[in-house]
């Protein structure tokens, strides 16, 4: 197997798989006890079947080193923060926010919360296609690390996720689960990213000691970035974003009016692909 890369919660390798086509195997790193694993590879694995052109779904679950790790097909491209350093015009990104809401939808639409959605997770293939990765796997993992150890957790996903999952809990209080309004937060961070090609926060904190006195001068309600500078190339496009962020979660648009917004743009711009797969049956399309 190869090393991709090795972070704080997670190893990425690829290796060989059957008929010579390369797979992907990503090794979850969160502390978990012995007891708890059969569960979690269980949850895991009911989670992964599900089929979408801008989903990556699971080819299996296995226990590898002592860590749940997931099987996925090899897919050659970046991840999204990657690709945003190429030449990424207007219309390409406004594509690629389409595929991304697509995907969200769809899950959304079946119940699944993605609960991870960073620029860390949506791959863009070398055809230019947006498709989510982890979706539902980071509730499954958080909801076994303790109050106090969440913001660690989540590190660097704090610039995208919903401060009402990870900010100023100690041990003991009670943390909120993973909805599909804390998704359409996280969407709305993915769309700063895109329409300004920079993560949420970018050269306001490196490390976690940096975030943690960051945090001194904001509340959960008002944890959010500052207005880029220069105007945006999309009219309405960050009065989208913020809508994303209110903070009564019954205020956010459902991914369905998102998606309706971002089909409304004007017609120069491409409508994405989208639509069912199953992951047994149909080719993948990349």
């Amino acid at each position: 197997m190869v090393n991709i890369s090795h972070g704080l919660k997670m190893e990425f390798w690829t290796a060989p798989g059957e008929g010579g086509r390369a797979v992907a195997l990503k090794m979850f790193r969160l502390p978990l006890l012995v007891s708890d694993k059969d569960a979690v590879l269980q949850e895991m694995r009911d989670i992964g079947e599900v089929g979408h052109y801008n989903l990556l779904s699971y080819a299996g679950t296995t226990m590898y080193d002592g860590l749940p790790s997931i099987v996925m097909p090899w897919v050659p491209g970046h991840n999204l923060r990657a690709h945003l350093q190429t030449s990424v015009s207007v219309s390409q990104k406004l594509t690629l926010l389409r595929q991304i809401a697509s995907g969200l939808l769809h899950l959304h639409s079946i119940d699944i919360v993605h609960g991870g959605l960073t620029g860390w997770n949506i791959f863009v293939t070398e055809d230019g296609e947006a498709i989510l990765t982890n979706f539902g796997l980071m509730p499954i993992l958080y909801r076994r690390v303790g109050s106090s150890e969440i913001l660690e957790t989540y590190d660097e996903d704090c610039r995208w996720a919903d401060p009402v999952l990870w900010f100023g809990f100690t041990d003991g209080q009670a943390r909120p689960p993973e909805t599909s309004a804390t998704d359409v937060y996280a969407f709305g961070r993915v769309v700063y990213q895109i329409m300004t090609n920079a993560d949420p926060f970018h050269g306001l904190w490196d490390h976690l000691g940096e975030l943690r006195s960051l945090l001194e001068k904001y509340t959960p309600a008002t944890f959010r970035p500052p207005r880029p500078l220069k105007r945006l190339a999309v009219n309405d496009i960050w009065e989208l974003a913020e809508s994303c962020w209110e903070v009564d979660h019954s205020k956010r648009p459902r991914m369905q009016v998102i998606m309706s917004k971002l089909l409304a743009l004007p017609s120069l711009y491409s409508v994405p692909r989208t639509g069912y797969r199953s992951h047994q049956r149909v080719r993948m399309p990349y």
